[in-house]
């Protein structure tokens, strides 16, 4: 810790927390502390003392050896080995073994939009911070220059994305390395902070993909029209 907590600042797990109690979530693992946190942590990693421990001497010397995981060949599945087709898989409503898979093209006229990072962002973070906010300049979406020639867009113009789930307007800035069919639309704004009042998530509706129910924000689909 380098200073302590400016204002009504708090850390992203106790934002997590308050945010499970206001939702109604009420599974432990919402709820741990910062202690049971750091313990697991540890024993996760095979430390050689406790959290408690480590909490009193503050730093300690760790191993000098290398570790290479799963160096004894037994790893976590049924049949104990790495498991390429599984019926792991299959129990999860998915192939016995991996398959190549794409989304399909979006319908005629809309643009698969795509929401990286912005080389000036860490995602969300220090996106308030007025020196960053001033090397981000407006939000902008970007379509390759044929893109925009087609569609009678020009750069700089106010642009419409929308879709069924909402709409987002920003300005249009031209890339001819970008694929055609494509809107590159960066994450990380702050609603609150920007003209538009809101971000690319206003786009997103929610999907999850097929396994480990992480987000599928690349998914997204919309059209754009000027203005």
């Amino acid at each position: 810790q380098v200073v302590a907590p400016l204002g009504e600042s708090l850390p992203n797990q106790e934002i997590f927390r308050r945010l499970a109690t206001a939702i109604g979530f009420d599974e432990p693992e919402l709820h741990a502390s910062d202690a049971s946190l750091l313990s697991d942590l540890l024993t996760q990693i095979g430390s050689p003392i406790s959290y408690t421990e480590l909490a009193r001497k503050g730093t300690i010397e760790w191993r000098s050896e290398k570790i290479n995981p799963f160096a004894n060949g037994d790893f976590a599945t049924t049949s104990g080995r790495i498991e390429i087709a599984s019926e792991q898989w299959e129990k999860a409503g998915l192939s016995r073994a991996p398959k190549p898979a794409a989304d399909k093209q979006p319908k005629a006229g809309w643009l698969r939009v795509l929401s990286p990072a912005d080389q000036w962002l860490l995602n969300s973070s220090y996106a308030n911070d007025k020196h960053i906010a001033k090397k981000l300049g407006t939000q902008k979406v970007w379509l390759h220059p044929h893109e925009a020639q087609q569609r009678k867009l020009r750069e700089g113009q106010s642009v419409t994305l929308r879709n069924p789930t909402g709409s987002l307007t920003v300005r249009l800035a031209l890339d001819d390395t970008l694929p055609e069919g494509v809107a590159l639309l960066p994450k990380g704004r702050w609603p609150s902070l920007d003209e538009a009042d809101a971000n690319v998530n206003a786009l997103y509706d929610g999907a999850k993909t097929d396994l480990g129910e992480s987000s599928a924000v690349h998914s997204v689909e919309a059209e754009i029209i000027a203005g």
